[in-house]
Order: structure tokens, then sequence, then C-alpha cells
């Protein structure tokens, strides 16, 4: 990015008192956001935002190829103009921004811009992964560009980010050097939809590991339900401790993180780091807002999955989509997610319920869900395979934001029937594919002992109305499950994969596994499977 007139500088992390902080505060030049740099990647076929700050009433011209816009800044001094969507295979081209300085952004791209977020298994880099040295030696592409926003804490939305020392420019160029502490799972995913789509590919990393859900929920979605007032409370007992709002919090912050760490310090020991709800939607989300994208994907959940917070999931992570997409003025983009997979050391009792909560998730439009029970690691729960994670997102992308004809979910459960001793599980028919099959992962943890069996289902559990759980003989009747027990003669419910790490093996044809599933509503007391 190169600017004429005056230096353009962005603030460092941990001086990140900047005026974006403080709505008002006076600014000499034209500046824009952190988001807009070099290299750069705008959404396709879309209305595409551009907005900063400048003097009051200063005049501002926004230029890109033969598209020109015009905006006058307001009494705070922000602008923003709306430059009409371009057409797919629109050259690289330049953004320039004009008023009493000029501002130039060099090498941009017009393509496909996802946001990519969540907790740890988002945010471990490519080079922590099964086979890294490989896929990095391969993974040079200039239509390729990644954007890692920052990971920081607010208690109030702020309107930019800063990049962290050296980094100049936000964006960049897809290399062995850069793409090894990009996040593995949207590489994959964008190297899979460049693969596909033959078009330049944005990603805008925004993670954070040991993060739940309600931290990248916006205020005013906790603020509107009863049901998320305690996080409410949470954060306002925090904001009263620092009575000159969140330009206060940042000073203390800053004042208390070392250089090249997180920021949080004494402020995470204190029990309201990156656990604060809704402080990292306002360091890290909103600073990205109105930016123009295509869709999100997003891998999160273990940090919900306590008692009563893999049940509450099933509330919240609709919320949270729901308030992105509003804020974001879109519509409702795809938003793509991970479910959880299989992992036996901790939460033992709560993972099946988490994995209901988002199941039940997709019930909201344009959302799809990624099943990866098959490729975890029972005693780490940061699975190094996180190619095939990728690949099942881009799948979903495939079909659901760009309308391909590909199977792009697994088989999901749609209706139970008693039939005799046995109960005939259906599936939605849109996930069955080519037809069920006993299938098998694509990838092997090395140290895992037992693997499901590939000559038999498992993973099928049947009860009575006693509530008493038994193993189930399953077989594959067409586009149906047949599944009993002798030891169940009057079978009420059934369960698939419904255990922390399940041995499960049901497929379709396509190569895409069953999501677990209960066809019960039991107390979850009652409801949680004895068999580990």
């Amino acid at each position: 990015m190169k600017q004429s007139s005056a230096p353009f500088i962005i603030p460092a992390l941990l001086g990140f008192l900047a005026a974006s902080l403080v709505p008002g505060t006076s600014r000499a030049d034209v500046r824009l956001p952190a988001i807009f740099g070099d290299h750069m990647v705008l959404q396709q076929e879309a209305t595409l935002p551009v907005w900063g700050w400048a003097n009051p009433q200063e005049n501002v011209t926004v230029t890109f190829g033969s598209e020109k816009a015009q905006a006058t800044a307001g009494a705070d001094g922000k602008w923003r103009v709306d430059l009409p969507a371009l057409p797919a295979g629109t050259p690289a081209g330049t953004l320039v921004v004009a008023g009493s300085n000029t501002i130039t952004i060099n090498d941009v791209l017009v393509g496909e811009v996802w946001v990519c977020s969540g907790q740890s298994n988002m945010e471990l880099p490519l080079d922590k992964t099964d086979h890294a040295s490989e896929a990095a030696s391969q993974a040079t592409d200039d239509q390729l560009r990644i954007c890692q926003v920052p990971a920081n804490l607010a208690l109030a939305p702020r309107d930019d980010f800063s990049p962290v020392p050296p980094v100049a420019d936000t964006w960049e160029v897809c290399t062995p050097e850069t793409v090894a502490h990009s996040y593995a799972v949207a590489y994959y995913f964008g190297k899979n939809l460049r693969t596909t789509l033959q078009r330049p590919v944005g990603l805008i990393e925004d993670a954070w590991g040991g993060t739940p859900a309600q931290v990248w929920t916006d205020p005013a979605t906790l603020q509107s339900d009863p049901d998320f007032h305690h996080y409410v409370e949470a954060q306002q007992k925090i904001a009263a401790k620092y009575p000159g709002g969140d330009a206060d919090f940042a000073t203390q912050l800053a004042a208390q993180t070392k250089p090249g760490a997180k920021p949080g310090g004494a402020l995470v020991k204190g029990g309201f780091g990156p656990t604060l709800p809704s402080s990292l939607f306002n360091a890290m989300i909103n600073p990205v807002i109105p930016f123009a994208i295509k869709g999100v994907i997003w891998y999160q959940g273990e940090d919900n999955a306590g008692p009563a917070a893999a049940q509450e999931y099933a509330k919240l992570f609709p919320a949270m989509i729901t308030g992105w997409r509003t804020l974001w003025k879109e519509g409702d983009f795809p938003f793509l997610y991970v479910q959880l997979a299989n992992l036996a050391q901790r939460y033992r009792d709560n993972w099946p319920l988490l994995r209901e909560s988002q199941l039940k998730t997709l019930s909201l439009p344009k959302t799809g869900m990624a099943v990866t029970i098959d490729i975890g690691t029972p005693y780490y729960i940061h699975p190094p395979d996180k190619a095939d994670v990728g690949l099942r997102l881009s799948l979903l992308a495939r079909h659901i934001a760009y309308g391909e004809n590909v199977v792009c979910f697994g088989p999901l459960y749609d209706s139970m029937k008693v039939e005799g001793t046995g109960i005939r599980i259906s599936f939605r028919p849109d996930t069955i594919g080519g037809g069920l099959v006993i299938g098998s992962s694509p990838w092997k943890d090395p140290k895992a002992t037992t693997f499901p069996s590939t000559t038999e289902l498992q993973g099928f559990m049947i009860a009575g109305d006693d509530k008493k759980w038994a193993e189930a003989q399953a077989t594959i009747d067409g586009n149906s499950v047949v599944v009993s027990s002798p030891q169940v003669p009057n079978p009420t419910a059934v369960r698939y994969a419904w255990a922390q790490s399940p041995l499960a093996n049901l497929y379709n044809k396509d190569g895409l596994p069953a999501s677990p599933f209960r066809t019960d509503t039991w107390d979850p007391k009652s409801s949680i499977d004895p068999a580990k």
C-alpha cells in the first residue's frame, strides 16, 4: 500500500490506542482500515463497500479500474462508498483512495473472499499438521491470498485492527514461506476452491484457540435474548472496572502483554481474557465488517461442551450466525462449520450433546456441516489431518455457495419407524448420495489401536422405554438402516455414534460419514451413552 503526501502508518498492536478506538477523534489524512492492503482480494459479483476516515466534510474519491465513487466525510470523520459489483474475470487492478492525500493499493484481485474463524482447530497452522512439508512445498499460488487478523480483545466494537509488527501489509500471497503460519483448514479449503473454481480466493483468517462462542457473538445479539443475559452481566461487570471505556481497557491490555504474545496477560489470569463475552467479536470481527465476503467457515465448539453449555449452544450458535449476517447486511451468506471430531480426553459426557447442537443449527438457511468423527484422534484435541476437513468444507461451499451439483453431506438422520422388534432409520434424501455403505476413514491415526469394522455396521445402539441401551445389530436396507437387538424386544429409540470418540462407520458411497444422532428426546441426564 502506497500513499502520497503524508506517511501512512498502521499502529502496532501493543500500542493500540489509535484513533480508531475512540469515535469522533480527529484525523488528519484520509485513512483506510487495515483490512485494505496490497495483494487483497475483492469479492466478485457483490457490492463493494470501501470505508475509512478523513477530516470532517472532506471529499473522498475511490477508484478501481473504470469504477469510481465519491463520498463526503461526516462530522465524525467517517466516510463510505459502495463500488458496484465487479463481474467474474475482472482483471487485477489498483484501488486508489484520494482526498487531501492519496492511498494506492496495488495488486488487487477480484474473486472469492471467505472469513475463516473459530478456535484452535481453525487456528492450527499448516506446519503443525500431517504432511505439512509436502503441502507447503506445493503451496506457491499467486491467486490465493491470506489476511490474518491478529488476536485481540475489546470491551466495545472497534472499527479497525492493527497488524502485528513487522508486518506492514495485512494480505500475503500464498507461498511455501507464508503458508506455514496460515491456518491449515483455511489453506486446504482455499486450495480446493482454487482448483475447482479457477478464480482468485482470499482468506480472512480470524480465530483464537480456547475460546467459546459467546466471545465471538456481537453485543446486540447477547443483549436481545434473556437467555444470554448472564453473558451481558459478565461483560458489564468487567466493563465497570474501566471507567475510561475501551480506550482504558486497551491501555491496560497493552501494558500487560509481552511482545509477540497474544494480548491478555494478567487479564486472562483474572478469568476474563478471551472468555469475556463479545470481546473477540469486538476486536477481531467487527473491524472486518462490512468488507464484502462470500461466506464463513467455522471450526469451534470444544469450549462450549460443558454440562449446560453444550445444550445452550443449540441456541447460542445460530444466534451468533444470525447476528453476523444481520451486521454484514449481505443476507444469508453461506456459513459452513465443522462438527466436533472424535476425542476421548475431556468433556466425555457432553460432546455428543454439543454435536447434536451443531446438527440442529442446520435449520438455518445456507448452513453446512462437515462431519469429522472419523478423522480425529482419540487422545489429541488437535487432529493433524486438516486436509480432509478443508476438503469437506469445500464440498459444502461448492454446493451451497456456488450451486454445483456435488454431494456435500454425509447421511443425516431424517425419521424412524418401529417395525416389529427393530427400528428402520431413514436419512435425508439429499444426503444419501450414491447410496449408503459401510465405509472407512480416509486418514488413520497412527496412535490409535482400534478402528471401526469394514464388514459390519458399528456405532448403533437401541433402547426401549426403560432407557436401557444395548449395542445393536444394524444392516443397510436400500436407503435406510434397520437396527435391532435381542436384548431389546420392544424398541423405541436409536442412537448412532453417540459417544465422545465413537467407533462408527456409516457413510455414503461418496465417502462422507454420517453425522451422530439420536431419535429420543429424553432428559439429558439420562441420554448420555454409558458405553465408552
